[in-house]
């Protein structure tokens, strides 16, 4: 018998489909970064964005994760119900 946690996975198994095909489940990797941080090119998975792209993900992952930050801390001193 196999436990496994995460609602994507119990959902997959209680359906009795299989989890959808990935590149690992066939014994291959995909490396897109460096040890270093730096993207490489990868003909399967192209990346064509500017810098200003760039910088308006990055400003909506801070935004993101300042209101995370603040939900969490409200929650847990009972100010915000969920």
């Amino acid at each position: 018998m196999t436990v496994e946690s995460g609602a994507a996975t119990t959902a997959a198994l209680t359906l009795n489909q299989p989890a959808p095909d990935t590149p690992d489940q066939a014994g291959e990797f995909i490396q897109l970064l460096t040890p270093e941080g730096e993207r490489i090119d990868h003909p399967d998975y192209p990346l064509d964005l500017s810098a200003a792209d760039i910088r308006s993900m990055y400003q909506d992952l801070v935004l993101v994760r300042t209101i995370d930050t603040v939900a969490i801390s409200l929650q847990r001193q009972g100010e915000l119900g969920i």
